[in-house]
């Protein structure tokens, strides 16, 4: 089991309450009856990538990627066809603005991915596309171009007290050696930089990881399964969270599914107060 949580400097804390959802048929979204409870998001057995950004605040050339980033909350890609999260980096801490965001074990998860590619260098802002390095960020993308198109089905159903229930029904050839990971992510996130490189900027964070924990999944009825509890943070509006979930072997970073919604709250462009999910 592995878990990660941040404490974070300069941002407001409030309470942030749980809606019960409403009904919504759209195509295949799904999204849980006001009198369960419960928020179920689910793939298909195409691969939905789950991209990955490494960055720190005491870089100057991560804003730009950064900024792309936040472009997805207004994409119809997502959650749909990739489901993004940010991973704050620690070694730019140490040129005079420490990131309230980073964490060690991002870098490890960086470290892994090198060690994976036979690599000798880790970088930022440095993007991770379906497990591979990916250098083409930067107005429209095609996610999905590579992705695998028998990668397996993943359904999570979250309940009001944040317990994750997990199922994964793995492609052809898959081992039964799998994790899945619950990470909560921050949307609509500002912070004043007042040192090192970006001194004197408000940086603008989304899909900012806050929080994350893993656990391997058992066999149960022909899939594999895991359940367990993630308590979220609690962010002052406008900030809000959203959550995303990937599977993958254990002792490989490499996402085999990815799964993402909105915790609560409007979908951005629209008057909704049901939670996206995927396709």
């Amino acid at each position: 089991m592995k878990q990660s949580v941040l404490t974070l400097s300069g941002i407001r804390f409030g309470s942030i309450g749980i809606l019960r959802w409403t009904p919504l048929l759209l195509g295949t979204l799904v999204a849980a009856a006001a009198d369960t409870g419960i928020q179920r998001i689910h793939s298909g057995p195409a691969q939905v990538p789950l991209l990955e950004l490494f960055t720190s605040e005491g870089c100057s050339s991560c804003p730009p990627a950064e900024k792309w980033l936040s472009s997805l909350t207004r994409s119809e890609a997502l959650w749909k066809n990739v489901v993004p999260v940010s991973f704050h980096v620690d070694y730019w801490d140490n040129l005079g603005w420490k990131d309230g965001f980073a964490a060690s074990d991002h870098v490890d998860r960086q470290q892994d991915y090198a060690a994976l590619w036979k690599s000798r260098n880790i970088y930022t802002p440095e993007f991770v596309l379906g497990g591979a390095e990916w250098r083409g960020w930067g107005g429209a993308q095609d996610f999905q171009k590579h992705a695998n198109p028998d990668a397996g089905i993943l359904t999570v159903d979250r309940q009001t007290n944040d317990t994750f229930t997990i199922h994964f029904r793995p492609g052809a050839g898959d081992p039964n050696t799998i994790e899945a990971t619950v990470a909560w992510l921050g949307v609509g996130i500002s912070s004043k930089v007042r040192r090192g490189e970006n001194a004197g900027k408000t940086l603008d964070h989304n899909f900012v990881l806050l929080t994350r924990n893993s656990h391997r999944m058992a066999p149960a009825g022909g899939a594999l399964m895991t359940r367990f509890q993630l308590e979220h943070p609690r962010l002052t509006p406008p900030a809000r969270l959203a959550f995303a979930v990937w599977v993958s072997r254990e002792g490989n970073p490499t996402p085999l599914q990815a799964a993402g919604a909105w915790m609560t709250g409007a979908v951005p462009g629209t008057d909704s107060t049901v939670s996206e999910a995927v396709k």
